[in-house]
């Protein structure tokens, strides 16, 4: 290994626990400061690290193949590698199925590992892979109930694994979207319960949408906006619980004001839309509209 890929090595490192200032790695590292501001921005230029301006800047690393590129600790990292390596020698399975495999494990093992509930459920930050291996050891107890919950979770499809995660731990949020997602007709009811259950940073743009709903109806437009919104709440439920296992702030890998931009745009422009077409033939309407413009 080169001098330089030691250093970049040993900063990412120390920013796998925590973001860190300049001054914070040099001493960590026992490097000067010049050298450690030099490999930093080194880093940041290939997007490794990110930067943020606060008191002082101070980075944080950028693990890419991780949900959001959070990173871990290494020993979470070696305790979620065994578990999926135990699973790989135990049964084929689904990415989805592994990290409802993995989800259950941490609850019952209680590992404490940062787990989640995202799009579809609970997840943990490292996407599952057959290739990983670990030399962290569980005791053989550990190992047997890993591999009867991943006999059992396997004989599971999907669909079917999502329902019944969502129906063992009666949780109401993702219970709701799972029904609206499967309604033909009219949701209000349902849209309603949704807006007591989201996180409250999303509670205003979800009444929003339940809103043009009531105005608009439950048809093809208005059902794919709701999977966009059902992004942005699964983004800010995810957060919400992973930000309990950080010692830092961890909005900022979470920091996305483009989307819910957007989004707010286009729930916004649907009801104009609808309004414009439903009033096509109103002359007066139609001026008052022309004046606004």
């Amino acid at each position: 290994m080169s001098f330089i890929s030691e250093i970049e090595g040993r900063i990412k490192k120390v920013l796998k626990n925590g973001p860190k200032t300049t001054r914070q790695v040099s001493d960590q590292l026992k490097i000067n400061w010049v050298t450690a501001d030099k490999y930093l921005n080194y880093l940041e230029s290939f997007d490794v690290v990110k930067s943020e301006k606060q008191k002082r800047k101070v980075y944080y690393l950028k693990e890419k193949n991780n949900f959001f590129q959070i990173p871990l600790r290494e020993e979470q990292e070696r305790i979620i590698k065994k578990i999926y390596q135990v699973i790989t020698e135990t049964e084929k399975v689904t990415k989805t199925q592994a990290q409802k495999i993995l989800f259950e494990v941490n609850l019952k093992l209680k590992l404490n590992l940062p787990v989640g509930w995202y799009k579809y459920g609970p997840i943990t930050i490292m996407p599952y892979s057959e290739e990983h291996a670990s030399e962290h050891e569980f005791s053989s107890k550990e190992i047997k109930f890993i591999k009867e919950t991943t006999k059992e979770y396997a004989k599971k499809d999907n669909f079917d694994l999502e329902e019944y995660i969502y129906r063992k731990e009666e949780n109401d949020l993702y219970l709701i979207k799972k029904q609206i997602q499967k309604e033909k007709e009219n949701v209000n009811i349902l849209l309603m319960d949704l807006i007591n259950q989201v996180p409250e940073t999303v509670r205003e743009i979800t009444t929003l949408y339940a809103r043009s709903v009531m105005t608009i109806g439950w048809n093809h437009k208005t059902r794919e906006l709701f999977n966009d919104l059902w992004k942005l709440i699964a983004k800010h439920r995810f957060q919400q619980d992973l930000t309990p296992f950080f010692e830092y702030d961890i909005s900022t890998y979470f920091d996305d004001e483009a989307f819910e931009s957007e989004l707010r745009a286009d729930i916004k422009n649907l009801i104009i839309n609808y309004a414009d077409s439903k009033h096509s033939q109103d002359t007066l309407y139609q001026t008052l509209v022309k004046r606004k413009k």
